[in-house]
Parts: C-alpha cells; sequence; structure tokens
C-alpha cells in the first residue's frame, strides 16, 4: 500500500497558459449513499460547500484529505471544516454517517504555482479521529504510473455546477471519463498549459462529460484490481465539457511519499 505523511514533492518544471475555474461535474447523475466514502466535502462560515477532496492515511495510520491548493490558497484552518459522509448538501437523505470536523493544520504544495497551476495538491489534518463506517473509508493513492491509465475509464465526483455557469446539485454527483494519454492532453492545451509531469487530463473526446466549475479538489479515480484508487486531484480546465478541451487533473502518482 502507498501511504501519504506529511507533505507531497513533485519534480516541476514551471508551465504557462490560460485557465478556467475551479472544477465540478457535467453530465453526471447522482451517486447514492455511500457509494463514494472517500469524498469529502469542504464548508465555511460562508459556503455551505465549496471544494471537495478525499480521505487518505497516511503512514502512521492518520486520516488526512488530499484536495487542490487552489482551493486553500486563501484560506486559513480555522476558516475551513471538513464534512465526511455526505451525500446531500442539504442533509435531506442518505447522511447518517455525515460528520464534521474542524482543520488544524493545511498544507499547500511548496512549489504550487496560481498563475500556471502546477502543483495543485494540498493537505488538510483534521483536528479529532475520523471514524471508519459504511460512508466513511479512505481511498488507496495509486501506485501506478499515468500510462497504466491511458484510454481506460475513471471516475469523477462532485456536488457542482451541472452546467458551465449553472446551478449546484443537492445529491453527489458521479460520471465516467476516459484517461486521455498525454499526448491529447498537450495537443488540447497547445499554450504550454499543460504539463505531463504534474498533470493528467480525462474527459469524453466527443464532450458532454467533464469536471466543471464549483467543484475543484474532488477525486479522479480509477479502478486497479477491482477497486476505485486515487490517480488525480481536480484542477482546471477550459470551459464544460468541450469536446477537444479535457478537464485537467493534479497527478498524485508524482507524489514522492516520505
Amino acid at each position: 500500500m502507498k501511504y501519504l505523511v506529511c507533505c507531497v514533492i513533485f519534480g516541476v518544471v514551471a508551465a504557462s497558459g490560460n485557465h478556467g475555474g475551479p472544477m465540478s461535474i457535467v453530465g453526471g447523475t447522482n451517486a447514492s449513499p455511500n457509494q463514494y466514502p472517500y469524498q469529502i466535502s469542504m464548508k465555511s462560515a460562508d459556503m455551505d460547500h465549496f471544494c471537495g477532496g478525499s480521505l487518505v492515511r497516511t503512514g502512521s495510520g492518520e486520516i488526512v484529505v488530499v484536495t487542490a491548493a487552489h482551493c486553500l490558497e486563501r484560506e486559513s484552518a480555522p476558516n475551513v471544516q471538513v464534512v465526511v459522509g455526505r451525500h446531500t448538501i442539504d442533509g435531506s437523505s442518505g447522511n447518517q454517517y455525515t460528520k464534521e470536523y474542524k482543520v488544524k493544520k493545511i498544507i499547500l504544495h511548496p512549489e504550487y504555482d496560481s498563475e500556471s497551476v502546477n502543483n495543485d495538491v494540498a493537505i488538510m489534518y483534521l483536528d479529532g479521529t475520523v471514524e471508519i463506517n459504511a460512508g466513511v473509508e479512505p481511498i488507496e493513492l495509486s501506485d501506478k504510473p499515468t500510462v497504466h491509465y491511458f484510454n481506460k475509464e475513471c471516475i469523477i465526483t462532485g456536488w457542482g455546477a451541472l452546467t458551465e455557469g449553472g446551478e449546484s446539485p443537492n445529491i453527489l454527483q458521479h460520471a465516467s471519463v476516459d484517461f486521455f494519454p498525454d499526448v491529447k492532453c498537450t495537443k488540447d492545451y497547445d499554450d504550454g498549459g499543460y504539463n505531463k509531469k504534474t498533470m493528467l487530463c480525462g474527459g469524453k473526446r466527443a464532450g458532454g462529460i467533464d469536471a466543471c466549475q464549483g467543484d475543484s479538489g474532488g477525486p479522479f479515480a480509477c479502478k486497479e484490481n477491482g477497486k476505485l484508487v486515487l490517480s488525480g486531484v481536480t484542477s482546471w480546465g477550459q470551459g464544460c465539457a468541450q469536446a477537444g478541451k479535457a478537464g485537467i487533473y493534479t497527478d498524485v502518482f508524482m507524489m514522492k511519499i516520505s
């Protein structure tokens, strides 16, 4: 098993380019309660939900949240709460395992760059022990290089806008997308915005299903030996579900685990 400890380090080369806004799910359907027990929701005093993330277990056994750095670059730990076991935002159904945790520490990737969105990953340490149950369980990090998943289907999840600039759902959404080879991602973003050393991309070649505004930080999970593993963190994209503009995710295989 691959473990995340206290920080994530990528080997990076700076990239530049124009990037879209925070991401969520377009073209998805309602998930079932407890279907993705690693999915978390972030909330603040001003917003009942503003970003997603994934529960991951450290080598010492502590459960932390892996999310996008751009979700937290303007936040401090006391202003963020993590909601585990969440299915509906309003709590109307499927939330029997829901629990809120305060955040005691936030660590952004030391080489995160908000302009290029390189190294868009962060870790949150929670105040309290996360209880594992049918609705709350960490996901393992992928231990396979991205090439292993090229052209395979992976799962994205979130509560963000259902259409570009549209309304957000109450129920957690999920969708199946294709894991694209680097050559497509580089072609889609030929301005140099795609950095294959720290990013991966996915979607549908014809468009229609994608991550989009409103729910960055959530999981890009691929199946390995019959179970989902965390391959990426929802990061950025141009538009929503457009043909020829794949969604971009931070590659967690590139993490060096200490």
